[in-house]
């Protein structure tokens, strides 16, 4: 059968992240080059930069709780970003040696079954990250015309309210100002959306691994080398995948029930042991943890939501009374 490309998925995805400075060429992290001063300059110059601009601005509408609260959030929003970045570039070897696994046999789909199964959550995945990126697109392109529309002919404004060692408001240092921080919002929402993407691609792997263990422990006793059946063979090599998946929940649930599926009562006694105990690890899904604080789950995101809510509506409420 031919090599399936795991690659193929997050193919542009790399391509973004190589533009942005966060993807540098090779199977390792940054090394001294042309592309490490590159990545340095941008990251500063877009990131950085505007992020300390905008945190600046902060002291000086102290006062105005309206103006505070209309621009405290964009700022948290981007010094998140600053931490996506780092924990990308400090895994950043550990990120390639995980794509470069997939390309060997041990992760490899064995049938035109789990191919399909793949492809399946590979066109689901596209189609999330397309509505992503379009959505991200039409937020900054509004971002960026609306200071001109809502405000034409009267006081110079921009996209982001932020503070500047120099009269913004004077030609062409409004215009080059402007045009800094549309390219300072569009740089930082790729990287938002290529990181995100590139975190829910190997989301997306880690859950095809698990239907492809799955579905060789539903077939111990139909998977043939060199025209033979050996299941202690086939649940061997079961084991030796399980132990290098990087393991989810919702799927790893499933092995405990895949692995009764096969016909395993024809199975020889020392086999059937080795079931047992595989059985016995499984049985406890794993779980994915957010710096140890917390599980990634549907409940963690709902108590994220109305968390947020919450704020929200204390701050709104504030400003109202203040207007």
């Amino acid at each position: 059968m031919q090599k399936f490309d795991w690659r193929s998925m997050i193919k542009m995805n790399i391509v973004v992240l190589r533009c942005v400075g966060l993807w540098p060429s090779g199977e390792e992290s940054y090394k001294p080059g042309v592309y490490t001063i590159y990545a340095s300059t941008v990251l500063t110059l877009f990131l950085l930069g505007h992020i300390f601009f905008q945190a600046v601005n902060v002291y000086f509408i102290r006062n105005n709780l309206s103006a505070v609260t209309g621009t405290i959030y964009i700022l948290l929003i981007e010094i998140l970003l600053v931490f996506k970045v780092y924990y990308l570039v400090k895994n950043m070897t550990v990120l390639k040696q995980l794509l470069k696994m997939l390309e060997t046999e041990m992760f490899q789909p064995r049938n035109s079954t789990q191919i399909n199964e793949i492809q399946a959550d590979m066109k689901f995945w596209q189609m999330l990250i397309r509505f992503l990126w379009v959505s991200v697109m039409c937020s900054n392109l509004f971002w960026a015309i609306y200071p001109l529309v809502d405000n034409a002919g009267k006081e110079k404004r921009f996209p982001f309210l932020a503070w500047y060692p120099y009269d913004a408001q004077k030609s062409p240092y409004y215009e080059i100002t402007y045009v800094y921080q549309t390219i300072s919002v569009n740089y930082m929402s790729s990287i938002h959306v290529s990181v995100d993407a590139l975190a829910g691609a190997l989301n997306v792997y880690n859950g095809n691994q698990f239907d492809i263990l799955c579905d060789n422990l539903r077939n111990l006793h139909r998977l043939t080398k060199n025209g033979t059946i050996d299941a202690g063979r086939n649940f061997r090599y079961c084991l030796k995948h399980h132990k290098h998946i990087l393991d989810l929940k919702l799927q790893s649930s499933k092995i405990f029930y895949a692995t009764f599926e096969s016909d395993w009562i024809e199975f020889s006694e020392e086999v059937k042991k080795e079931l047992i105990f595989f059985v016995m690890r499984t049985q406890k899904p794993v779980k994915l943890s957010a710096l140890n604080l917390f599980y990634l789950n549907l409940d963690s995101f709902m108590r994220i939501l109305k968390t947020s809510w919450s704020y929200f509506a204390l701050l709104h409420q504030i400003s109202n009374r203040n207007s």
